[in-house]
């Protein structure tokens, strides 16, 4: 759907819903709903809630977010001092925060010229939590291993990674958040930092229903604003 197409066909439907009671909205308003609900909706298909099939159960649900999917490797990681009492080897990882959301499948290459039998071997990495860390690190069986290294997130741009061998590239890959749909560009402001005009990028069979969560998201905003006059 073009934008010229989600601008005219927004209106007609909110003014159906509305019944000309509500003003009409500008190109700016109609793309900060537009870009909501495109969030609200990569959201529910990752999660099963879109159509009750969890992200990757059908070959569906995995072409609606195809686009969003996004591999990175990185290596020279940065080894750290940690504050959890163990003998494993840890590592901070930086994330793209802005345009990070969720990892849907990683692994390490161990490298170290001392493990020959590891160096060079890819491994799951396996997350895990804070309370989860301890009752993991107190069974020898369920750490880190030649098999396996943990993680942990640290914070909402760092990961940090525990190894019981020296890690020389980790590979993620991720649903990386959706470009902001901007019917036309935006002057003194932006929507997720951007200002320019900007096509929905996901499928086409999902746009228009996009478009109605759009204006059922601007009508529930101005039901909300009467309640408050």
């Amino acid at each position: 759907m073009k934008l010229s197409e989600f601008s005219a066909e927004f209106d007609i439907l909110y003014n159906n819903i509305m019944s000309n009671i509500a003003p009409g909205l500008t190109e700016y308003e109609k793309s900060v709903f537009l870009t909501q609900a495109q969030e609200q909706l990569v959201i529910e298909i990752y999660s099963g809630q879109y159509k009750g099939e969890p992200f990757e159960n059908s070959e569906e649900v995995r072409e609606y977010l195809k686009s969003l999917i996004q591999t990175e490797t990185l290596e020279n990681l940065t080894e750290v001092t940690s504050e959890f009492p163990d003998t494993y080897t840890h590592y901070t990882v930086k994330l793209d925060a802005q345009n990070f959301w969720f990892v849907i499948l990683e692994s390490v290459i161990f490298s170290g010229e001392e493990e020959p039998c590891t160096n060079g071997k890819r491994v799951i990495v396996q997350p895990i939590t804070y309370d989860g860390y301890w009752s993991i690190m107190r069974n020898p069986f369920r750490g880190p291993n030649r098999n396996r290294v943990l993680r942990l997130n640290i914070s909402g741009d760092t990961v940090e990674l525990i190894s019981d061998y020296e890690i020389g590239k980790y590979t993620f890959s991720f649903l990386k958040k959706p470009s902001p749909i901007i019917l036309e560009d935006i002057e003194g402001g932006t929507i997720d930092g951007s200002s320019t005009a900007t096509d929905c990028k996901l499928p086409e069979v999902l746009h228009r229903s996009i478009l109605v969560r759009a204006v059922n998201l601007a009508k529930s905003a101005w039901g909300q604003s009467q309640e408050q006059q």
